[in-house]
Order: structure tokens, then C-alpha cells, then sequence
């Protein structure tokens, strides 16, 4: 099945969309049985997949910092109304804030801006491999005016895919100043309120009352992760091809002659914990 179709399945699939946020309890109400994992989660490239501003480790260690992309200037600056960058050519400049940092940094970091509900992607990202600030990947190569040296503009079906596969508690409408940053708890093992509950209560049966992908065969185990990675059949519908694909981890597994031999051990859980950095 594509992803589409997973999500609108019963139980729980990352980046289904909710009417509501209201059963979601954040990791700290999962700690008191599972403090390891949550405490280890929590330090991982994962669970900083999104930040709020004065959380990225990125932004405050630059503050001040001075850089150029393509021929249009950047700085990045701490305001009393929080962290924004500047962009200018010649006498032209403009300041926007940062909404939301996507990524820790660590492979790279891109910026959000909300400019009175449209949403910007900065022009520009942070990159870990080389720690210095560049092009963002597929934007333009060559920034045409001010606007696009900025960023570029979001449509909202997209913006709620970024924070769907970046963040938990991410409902079908409304804003999202009060998603839970990062890959938590609840962004793979669905809202878990009833299953808190029940563990609180004692009550019989209250461990199936949470999503747990352990459970799941290996083409659903890979499909799971691939909500956000990409899974093979995503590509196939998105007549994806080429070079780009590799950027599609649960794809590209899928796509190998390890898997068409159907050894039940090879899945992206196989090799990586996603509970660890």
C-alpha cells in the first residue's frame, strides 16, 4: 500500500492527520514506565527533528554571523521579539523572523518563517558535514529578486507534511504552535492517552492500547518508517527516478536484492534503533 492508504487505515500510522490533539499526552506522561527510552529519544537526531528557535544549538552559537549565498547577504540576528535573519543586496534588506528550526543540525538545519500565515522555507540551511551555511537543497540555484533570496513559499498541504513527519500532535487543520517539536513518542505510537490511562488504572489489556511497530511484519515495518522516508510504492505513484531516489532510505531498501530474498531480519529497524542518536 502507498502511504495514503496506510493512514487512512484503523490504528496508527506516522503523519496521519487528527481532527483534534486532545488524546495526545506528550513524552513525559510515557516516562515513569519508559524513562531510558524516552530520556535517549529525546537526545536523538529524531527527537530534535524540529526546534523551536531558542532550542537550536545552531542559532545560538551563529548569532551575528555573517554569510553569503548566491549574491545576496545574510545574517542571522537575535531580536527582543526572538531570532530572525536579514537578507540584503546593495541598499535593498529585509528582516524575517524564524518560526521553527527543522533539524538539529547535525546532517543540516532549514528555517521556518510565518509571515501573517504564509509560510517561507529559508533560502538557506546550516550544514552539518561542512558547518557552514549554503543553498537549501532544491531551491533555486540562483536567488532572482529579494522575496526568492528569502525563501521559498509553502503551499499548506505542504507545510503540514513537513511538521507531520517532523513533529507529533499535528492535527488536519489549524496552526501549529502547539505541535510536540521533534520525533517523540507519539509521532510513531499514535496518541496515547487511553493507553496511559489504562496503565494507570491497572486495567487488563492496556499494552494494545498503543500503537507498537515492533508488532508489524517486515514490508509494514519498513512501510512504517518510510511515511516519511519514502517507501517503494510512494515512489512508483510519484514516478520518482534517477539519482534523487537516493535520499529515499525505506525505497532504496526495498528496491535491493537483499530484500527480494525475503529475510524476514532486514528492515531500517534491523540496523537502526530508533530510540538511540
Amino acid at each position: 500500500m502507498s502511504t495514503l492508504e496506510r493512514i487512512a487505515q484503523p490504528g496508527w500510522w506516522p503523519t496521519k492527520l487528527l481532527a483534534t490533539r486532545k488524546d495526545f499526552v506528550g513524552s513525559e506522561a510515557c516516562a515513569p514506565c519508559h524513562a531510558s527510552v524516552v530520556a535517549s529519544a529525546r537526545d536523538s537526531e529524531m527527537g530534535k527533528a524540529l526546534l523551536r528557535p531558542e532550542d537550536a544549538t545552531v542559532l545560538r552559537s551563529h548569532t551575528g554571523q555573517s554569510f553569503q549565498v548566491d549574491s545576496y547577504h545574510y545574517k542571522l540576528e537575535q531580536t527582543p521579539q526572538g531570532f530572525a535573519f536579514t537578507v540584503g543586496q546593495g541598499a535593498t534588506a529585509t528582516t524575517q523572523p524564524i518560526t521553527w528550526a527543522f533539524g538539529d543540525g547535525s546532517l543540516s538545519q532549514v528555517y521556518m518563517t510565518n509571515d501573517h500565515g504564509t509560510w517561507v522555507e529559508s533560502h538557506f540551511s546550516y550544514f552539518g558535514g561542512t558547518k557552514t551555511f549554503d543553498r537549501t537543497t532544491n531551491q533555486p540555484r540562483q536567488a532572482s529578486s529579494i522575496g526568492t533570496a528569502v525563501g521559498r513559499t509553502l503551499p499548506p498541504t505542504e507545510i503540514r507534511k513537513c511538521f507531520a513527519c517532523h513533529a507529533g500532535a499535528v492535527t488536519a487543520d489549524g496552526g501549529f504552535g502547539d505541535v510536540i517539536p521533534g520525533v517523540a513518542c507519539e509521532a510513531c505510537h499514535g496518541p496515547g492517552a487511553d493507553h496511559v490511562a489504562a496503565m494507570k488504572s491497572h486495567v487488563e489489556g492496556g499494552e494494545g492500547l498503543i500503537m507498537n511497530p515492533k508488532r508489524l511484519e517486515r514490508t509494514a515495518s519498513v512501510d512504517f518508517c518510510g511515511a516519511c522516508h519514502v517507501t517503494w510504492v510512494d515512489v512508483q505513484l510519484d514516478e520518482a527516478t534517477g539519482a534523487s531516489t537516493v535520499r529515499f532510505p525505506a525505497y532504496r531498501l526495498e528496491n535491493s536484492k537483499c530484500w527480494a530474498k525475503g529475510d524476514a531480519r532486514i528492515t531500517c529497524v534491523g540496523c537502526h534503533d530508533p530510540h538511540q542518536p
